[in-house]
């Protein structure tokens, strides 16, 4: 009889361990399905937002509904970095709206972000940036392991991180930098050139997608000189899309950049609407696929126009 319980001990102990891990694979299962788009083991996202001036002024929930569904899909999207390329508020003299973004960014909990001013966020006189800097100073960042370096309290910073099975420094520049702006940037470049490098600034791309003058700027000034530049992120215009530049090296071998832009403010009558852009990218298949998306709407056409790439495929450029 002792032999017999023990087997019925045993037996009940498997059956609940195997009903367990159903209930946990269910549970995963349910959680994933839910995600709007799939990734695979190959993939991870970075999110790019910008232009979120107007949820700041008066449409806060929509905000907070975008970063509380990035940190909620984290796991089922491979969320492991979010970029925001400036105009993080209409007007910099309204303290509420600085509060509502502080409130939305303050959501993305255990996701390594990073911040730049736009010209919307920057004010008149000698300290244009100091409402900015009360909020988003590199303060914000002190204690994050991802931070790396400021400029001009948080005008310009660079962060150091591992997306997949690289090794990257993002480099943050303000809304028409300086010249000693520009000079961080490159130091900064310089500093890891065995890593991969990533420009993030406001004005880079037309709403044709060429560069602007300030994006002819820092090319001529920034990616020429640093070889390991591959990729710049920016807003400001009101498109969604991607530009391929082709540089030489030194050595004489060319090298592409992916210049990408995502702005969703004027397309609609809402803000934006709550659409931004995911960058899936597959190591393996070695592919940057640009998929816009909104939670507040469920939707992934950000803009009216249908000549606005809301969804792309470009080469992975490293």
């Amino acid at each position: 009889m002792p032999i017999n319980q023990n087997k019925k001990k045993v037996f009940f102990a498997i059956l609940i361990i195997v009903l367990l891990i159903a209930a946990v694979s269910s549970f995963l299962i349910i959680k994933n399905s839910s995600a709007p788009f799939a990734v695979s083991e190959d993939e991870y996202c970075i999110v790019l937002l910008s232009d979120t001036q107007f949820y700041s002024r008066s449409l806060p929930e929509t905000f907070n509904a975008m970063t509380q569904f990035i940190t909620d899909n984290k796991a089922a999207l491979n969320i492991q970095y979010l970029v925001h390329t400036g105009d993080i508020v209409n007007s910099p003299y309204e303290k509420a709206q600085w509060q509502n973004a502080d409130t939305a960014m303050n959501k993305l909990t255990d996701i390594p972000y990073g911040v730049l001013p736009g010209n919307h966020d920057t004010g008149n006189g000698e300290d244009r940036y100091i409402d900015y800097r009360t909020f988003f100073s590199e303060k914000r960042f002190a204690d994050k392991a991802w931070y790396g370096e400021a400029h001009e309290g948080n005008r310009g910073h660079y962060d150091l991180i591992t997306l997949g099975t690289q090794d990257f420094i993002v480099v943050y520049l303000s809304d028409e930098p300086s010249r000693c702006c520009i000079e961080f940037a490159n130091a900064a470049f310089a500093k890891y050139p065995e890593r991969i490098g990533i420009l993030c600034t406001h004005n880079y791309l037309e709403d044709d997608y060429s560069l602007t003058d300030m994006g002819e700027y820092m090319q001529k000034s920034i990616l020429e000189a640093n070889e390991n530049v591959r990729m710049v992120l920016c807003g400001h215009n009101s498109v969604t899309g991607y530009h391929t530049t082709t540089l030489k090296n030194a050595d004489g071998k060319e090298r592409i950049v992916q210049n990408i832009i995502a702005n969703y403010q004027d397309s609609r009558n809402d803000g934006g609407g709550g659409y931004m852009l995911f960058l899936k990218i597959n190591e393996k298949e070695q592919h940057i696929e640009g998929i816009t998306y909104s939670p507040v709407k469920n939707d992934f056409e950000g803009h009216i126009e249908p000549e606005i790439m809301d969804e792309f495929t470009i080469a992975l450029p490293w």
